[in-house]
């Protein structure tokens, strides 16, 4: 059957619509159980499954985290003692049983190997909320772990350009308004010299004492010189 569009972007973690998603083994027996990393210019959204010895499903769980309250994200390959140890011993315990139980021996042996390498996990470390959110997958998906670490901290940079350009707008705004209100007070206080100016020009005709305003050289009421 032959795989969309939409499966392989699943598949291979391709961006479609400014949204980043990668699906994810938790286990190699299992490699049917799948969980998810959903990332965009908002929320980080994960699926994470929970397994027992990093081999066993062992549920589920959902968490969404918004952009403005992650600090950061990280990667990481860590190995489990127990995983090797316990891995090591079926597959020898099977190689010893192959002259006695061929099929046993196979089983035990393809176990043991399964189980030795499901010892080797790549973490994704979500710091969010004030803690590690910890998201652990198989060698075989260690690059997509890595991709999706990335896209979430160019996601954190836009953001925080964002926040930043958002700022200096609120700040230039702010500064514009109190040069407006500036002028205006400026405006006001030299339209009220003006009218004080005015006042003090003003006066009264010497023959008929009608009010004589500005630069009026004659009354305006009985025609004589200003005096």
């Amino acid at each position: 059957m032959a795989m969309t569009d939409e499966d392989r972007a699943r598949k291979e973690g391709i961006t479609q619509d400014g949204v980043t998603k990668i699906d994810y083994m938790a286990s190699i027996l299992f490699f049917w159980v799948k969980g998810y990393v959903e990332v965009d210019n908002r929320v980080i959204k994960v699926q994470r499954q929970n397994t027992i010895a990093h081999i066993i499903p062992a549920g589920e769980d959902k968490q969404v985290f918004r952009l403005d309250n992650v600090q950061g994200s990280s990667q990481h390959t860590s190995y489990k003692l127990f995983n090797f140890i316990v891995g090591a011993l079926i597959a020898f315990f099977g190689v010893e049983s192959l002259g006695s139980n061929a099929v046993l021996g196979i089983v035990l042996a393809v176990f043991g190997v399964i189980f030795f390498l499901n010892g080797i996990v790549t973490e994704l470390v979500i710091n969010g909320n004030g803690s590690n959110y910890f998201v652990g997958v198989t060698l075989f998906d260690k690059q997509k772990v890595i991709d999706i670490n990335q896209k979430i901290q160019e996601a954190l940079i836009y953001g925080q350009d964002a926040h930043d350009n958002n700022r200096v707008m609120a700040n230039a705004n702010m500064n514009s308004q109190a040069m407006i209100d500036a002028i205006r007070d400026q405006n006001n206080h030299s339209t009220e010299a003006q009218e004080d100016a005015q006042k003090q020009r003003t006066t009264f005709c010497s023959q008929c004492g009608a009010k004589i305003d500005g630069q009026a050289k004659f009354c305006p009421s009985c025609g004589a010189p200003r005096g």
